[in-house]
C-alpha cells in the first residue's frame, strides 16, 4: 500500500506503456522510433519554480524501467511492420511505402505486444513528417547552441537541471530570431524548412526539450536523442556517446539526397568535429556550418577544424552571438522568401 501510495504520488506510471516519438521520411520510406517501457513519470503539467520541486521533476525522468525484446507492431498506410526492442527498451524502424507520399504529416499507429503470448499491451498514436524536397533543412545540437546549458562544466550543468524547468530555462540572445528566419529561408510560411535536433542528451529530456522548443517559439522539429538512461547515470547526462551522433545524423543525411543540409553546434564538446567529419563524407548535402562560441574567445583548435570546412567551398560561421549568424545567413542568401515571390 506504501508503494503504491508512493507512485500515485510521484505520478509514475507503472506498466507496460509505450513512447513513441515524431517519425520523419520521403516519398519512399519513413523511419519511426520509440520505447517500451514498464516504468515512467507522467508528463511534466504544472511548472512551479524552485529546487524541490524542479529537483523531483528531474529525478523523476530518470526513474525509467524499459522493456527488452519486446514485439512492437506498427500500422502505417494500412500495412502492419514488426519490430522489436532493444536491450534498452528502445526501437527504431523503417517503413516501406507501397506508392510516393507528398509532403506533408502522416498518421501512425503503434501496438506494443507481449512476447511469449502475444498479448495486446498498449496503442499509442504518432505522426511521420515527409517535409517538401529541395528545400533547406536543419540539423542543430540543443545544448548551449540554441539553449543555455554549461555543459563543459558537470556541476554548472547540473544546477540548471536541477533548479530550472522548460518554463525558466533560457535561450540564447538572439537565437529565436534566427532559427525563425532559417525556418523561412527561401520559402514560404506555408511550407517551413524542416528542423532536427540532435543531441548527446538522454531521451528521458524529450518531454523537456519539446516544451522548451513550444515555450520559446523555435522551430517545432524532430528529435533524435540520446540513449535512455536510469537514476543512476543522472551525474553524466549528456556527457557521453557522442559518437552515436554522427550515426543519428547519417540517418537524415541519407533519408534526404536531394536537400541542402545546414549544420549547427557549438564548441561546448564535439560538434566541430562531427561534423568535419560529416562534410567530408557528404561534401554534396552540407550548404553550411554553424558553430557557437560558448567562451568568451574563439578557440584556436576549433577554428582550425573549421577551415578545412571552409577550405571546401562550404560557409562556416564561428560566432559568440546570434546576431553574428543571423547576418551571416543573410549575406549567403538563407533569407526569408516573402509570400508570392
Amino acid at each position: 500500500m506504501l508503494k503504491k501510495s508512493l507512485n500515485k504520488k510521484l505520478h509514475l506510471i507503472k506498466k507496460p506503456h509505450l513512447k513513441v516519438y515524431e517519425g520523419f521520411g520521403n516519398g519512399t520510406h519513413c523511419t519511426l522510433m520509440g520505447h517500451a517501457l514498464t516504468q515512467s513519470a507522467s508528463p511534466r503539467e504544472i511548472y512551479r519554480n524552485g529546487f524541490f520541486h524542479n529537483t523531483l521533476a528531474l529525478l523523476k525522468t530518470f526513474m525509467i524501467k524499459t522493456m527488452p525484446d519486446a514485439w512492437i507492431q506498427v500500422n502505417w498506410q494500412g500495412k502492419v511492420s514488426e519490430t522489436h526492442t532493444e536491450a534498452d527498451g528502445f526501437f527504431v524502424i523503417d517503413l516501406p511505402n507501397d506508392k510516393p507520399l507528398e509532403p506533408g504529416d502522416y498518421t501512425v499507429d503503434v501496438a506494443l505486444i507481449s512476447k511469449n503470448d502475444r498479448k495486446l499491451l498498449d496503442t499509442a498514436t504518432s505522426h511521420i513528417v515527409i517535409p517538401e524536397v529541395n528545400q533547406f533543412a536543419f540539423i542543430s545540437d540543443i545544448d548551449d547552441t540554441f539553449l543555455i546549458s554549461h555543459s563543459e562544466s558537470i556541476l554548472k550543468r547540473l544546477k540548471l537541471l536541477l533548479t530550472r524547468n522548460a518554463y525558466s530555462r533560457k535561450p540564447f540572445d538572439g537565437v529565436v530570431k534566427h532559427y525563425q528566419a532559417l525556418q523561412l529561408a527561401q520559402t514560404t510560411a506555408d511550407k517551413p524548412n524542416p528542423f532536427f535536433y540532435v543531441s548527446s542528451s538522454e531521451w528521458n529530456l524529450y518531454d523537456f526539450i519539446k516544451k522548451f522548443i513550444e515555450k520559446n517559439e523555435l522551430p517545432d522539429g524532430i528529435c533524435l536523442l540520446n540513449q535512455i538512461q536510469n537514476l543512476s547515470k543522472i551525474l553524466k547526462s549528456g556527457q557521453k556517446n557522442h559518437a552515436s551522433k554522427f550515426a543519428r545524423i547519417v540517418r537524415i543525411l541519407e533519408a534526404y539526397p536531394t536537400q541542402r543540409f545546414i549544420l549547427l553546434g557549438d564548441d561546448s564538446q564535439h560538434d566541430p568535429y562531427i561534423y568535419s567529419s560529416l562534410v567530408k563524407n557528404f561534401p554534396e548535402l552540407i550548404s553550411g556550418v554553424y558553430i557557437r562560441c560558448v567562451g568568451k574567445q574563439r578557440k584556436q583548435v576549433v577554428t582550425a577544424e573549421l577551415d578545412q570546412i571552409s577550405g571546401r567551398d562550404i560557409p562556416v560561421c564561428y560566432f559568440l552571438h546570434s546576431s553574428e549568424a543571423l547576418k551571416h545567413s543573410e549575406s549567403i542568401g538563407l533569407t526569408y522568401m516573402k509570400k508570392g515571390a
